[in-house]
């Protein structure tokens, strides 16, 4: 899942990624993760000029996490970037149909971005 900044310029047109688009940490507290947190990961991102970040990748230890914790994760990333930089949801897993409950997930939130 991919949820632009801005809309793409033709509909027909797909848009290419470039630039630094780092991995972010799922930081925790007390067990959980912590959305708090992770939202100030995204505006940091931001403020440092990314020109995107990928939420559940290697760094963000998606194989701990619930495909619930993952998908709020993608959720809280959308909602803190606010349309000011990219947003890349890994999807994969261990498991079929977590990868597939993952991605479409993902593909509904880029509907709705």
């Amino acid at each position: 899942m991919i949820s632009f900044p801005l809309p793409m310029p033709n509909p027909t047109t797909p848009r290419l990624l470039g630039g630094s688009i780092p991995p972010l940490v799922t930081p925790f507290r007390n067990g959980a993760v912590d959305e708090r947190q992770f939202a100030s990961l995204v505006e940091f991102q931001v403020a440092q000029g990314s020109h995107g970040i990928l939420v559940n990748g290697t760094s963000a230890e998606p194989s701990t996490l619930t495909v619930a914790e993952r998908n709020r994760l993608v959720d809280v990333a959308i909602e803190a970037a606010a349309g000011r930089l990219a947003v890349v949801a890994a999807t994969g897993s261990q498991s079929l149909a977590e990868t597939r409950a993952l991605f479409g997930f993902a593909s509904n939130q880029e509907r709705q971005a």
